[in-house]
């Protein structure tokens, strides 16, 4: 199964948040054993470098987006994928872009935990407690 996971559910685990890291944990794990596959979108990287920076300096955000690319596929996109994600008429434009991303990359979900920004997807959208629930075969 491939997952694509969205920019605050990967922040959520490098920032160790206490409310989130169980559930976004079991996950990251579950792509690290090769249970599942895991993408990030290409605007993604850059969003996570800005965050992790700010909060905790260069080199740890530079170690982010190192780890990063060793764990994911970074989807790339082009005028195509924009063209789609402008076409899915979504109300925020960055969710459309993770859609379209999403198809493009052949992601079976997207895992966010602002599943309202995603209401109209054409790829189902779990929040990650949900996605834990329904496929727990993935070593969750």
């Amino acid at each position: 199964m491939t997952l694509l996971l969205d920019t605050n559910v990967v922040i959520d685990f490098l920032s160790q948040r206490p409310l989130y890291l169980d559930e976004t944990s079991r996950i990251i794990d579950s792509i690290q054993k090769g249970h599942l596959k895991g993408v990030v979108a290409f605007h993604s990287v850059t969003t996570i470098y800005y965050l992790v920076e700010k909060a905790d300096g260069h080199r740890s955000a530079i170690d982010s987006i190192d780890w990063l690319l060793s764990m994911f596929t970074i989807a790339s996109a082009g005028q195509e994928l924009l063209v789609r994600a402008r076409a899915l008429d979504l109300p925020d434009f960055e969710d459309a872009v993770v859609v379209a991303t999403a198809e493009s990359e052949k992601c079976d979900a997207i895992v966010t935990r602002d599943k309202q920004g995603f209401a109209r997807s054409p790829v189902p959208v779990y929040d990650p407690s949900a996605f834990i629930l329904k496929n727990r075969e993935f070593g969750l």
